[in-house]
């Protein structure tokens, strides 16, 4: 998907809004906007708005004709209301199942960027999500492009819309496409106990370069719990731990029974 340039963003702004910033010192132009849209093409290539205030042509101001900023989630801070984190599995070459408990109370929003390296290259998700039982979220995104490394968050909206707080930040690639002859490299655990510090997970998460980590078993000792209730509480204590946390951020994960 190709990023919109900053005048095709203005122009639809424009259309939608009474009055607008443009370009490199803010300078303000108001108008309300016509049956046409509020904007008129001029032969020159300018465009007026409907009350006669003229947008700028395409080489007005040092940013004409650019790309929008990219995205920067780390500039939005880590919230308290994501205790277990998040993570991602399920992961095929087109699709993802991307997860996190969410305890506050605040409209909530998923994001999801393709990577160039260190680069938020594009925003590929971008949607409301409704918490279920417990405040779990199993949000499904396709769209994905084999192989190619992935990074994505939840956020926090106030009443107005604005991002006011996030999840931490999970990394994820996509499944190679079938037939793909590359590397894969993975991790793997297993019998990982409440009140043991698992040091290996932590060394796992601290990687950059894993496409996936085995949970193969014995994630969590749940004796003697009998309700779902228990249950939760328990595996919380295990996967609310920074080991966990962090190695789930890292790289998807794909489990097994115990």
């Amino acid at each position: 998907m190709t990023k919109p340039t900053r005048r095709q963003f203005l122009r639809v702004t424009a259309v939608g809004t009474a009055g607008l910033v443009l370009g490199c010192g803010d300078p303000r132009v108001v108008g309300t906007p016509g049956e046409d849209g509020g904007v008129i093409d001029l032969p020159d290539g300018g465009q007026m708005l409907a009350d006669g205030g003229v947008l700028p042509t395409e080489d007005a101001g040092v940013d004409a004709g650019q790309p929008l900023p990219p995205d920067e989630p780390e500039e939005t801070a880590e919230a308290f209301g994501f205790a277990l984190g998040v993570a991602s599995g399920d992961v095929e070459a087109t699709r993802a199942v991307l997860w996190t408990q969410y305890v506050g109370t605040r409209a909530l929003r998923l994001r999801v960027w393709r990577m160039e390296a260190e680069v938020y290259a594009e925003r590929v998700a971008d949607t409301l999500v409704q918490p279920g039982d417990g405040g779990f979220v199993h949000l499904d995104v396709d769209g994905l492009t084999p192989g190619t490394r992935y990074r994505y968050a939840f956020f926090e909206e106030d009443t107005t819309g604005a991002l006011v707080a996030r999840s931490s930040i999970g990394r994820f690639r996509a499944a190679f496409a079938a037939g793909t002859r590359a590397p894969l490299t993975f991790g793997a655990s297993s019998c990982t106990k409440q009140g043991t510090t698992p040091s290996p997970l932590l060394r796992a998460g601290e990687r950059d370069d894993l496409d996936l980590h085995l949970l193969l078993g014995d994630s969590s000792y749940n004796d003697n719990k009998d309700t779902l209730s228990e249950y939760r509480t328990q595996w919380a204590a295990n996967l609310g731990g920074p080991e966990y946390r962090t190695l789930r951020a890292s790289t998807s994960v794909l489990a097994t029974w115990d």
